[in-house]
This record gives structure tokens, sequence and C-alpha cells, in this order.
């Protein structure tokens, strides 16, 4: 899904979305790099790979390698995301300089 390739920043959200990066890139091709806030902090999604599995369904890779399903909406340049656990949290596209 060529709409959700870029680079997105996390919005303030709830404390269960601390363990995601603070700035997701999504690159052509599914890999993907997550940065977090400091530098060497842990986040649950670090280097791997995504896609899209079906409609409002994304997969994927975590730091431990195992792949996980997210549900996922875009709402123009706001990508919202929902864990297994049911934690949601949202991405605004990054402005490109």
């Amino acid at each position: 899904m060529d709409e959700l390739v870029g680079t997105w920043e996390k919005r303030a959200g709830p404390a269960c979305a601390a363990r995601y990066p603070r700035t997701l890139s999504l690159l052509p091709g599914g890999h993907y790099r997550g940065q977090a806030d400091a530098p060497g902090e842990y986040t649950h999604w670090d280097v791997g790979t995504w896609r899209v599995v079906g409609p409002g369904e994304l997969a994927v890779s975590t730091a431990n390698d195992a792949v996980r399903r997210y549900g996922f909406r875009l709402d123009g340049d706001r990508l919202l995301v929902r864990d297994e656990q049911g934690c949601e949290f949202a991405y605004d596209r990054a402005e490109v300089a």
C-alpha cells in the first residue's frame, strides 16, 4: 500500500504506546526503521518488515523477530494503529524537508 510509505511521527498517546517508536519510516519494498525517543532505548518496532495483509490489517516484524498483526486506518496524513492488546495510538505523516 503505497499510501503508507513514508516517515511518520508518533502523536502523544496512552502509556501502552510507549514501546512503539517515536519515528517510523515505512520504506518501499516492505522494510521499516523505527527510532525511539533516545538513542539505544528499546522500541518494539526497531527494524524489520511490514505489509498490508488485508483490509485494515498490517503485519509487522517486531524487535524479537515475531510477526504481529495490527489493525490500522489511514485518515489523510494520520495513521491510526491498534495492537493485539487493544492499545490505540497514532502517527502523523512527517513533513518532507
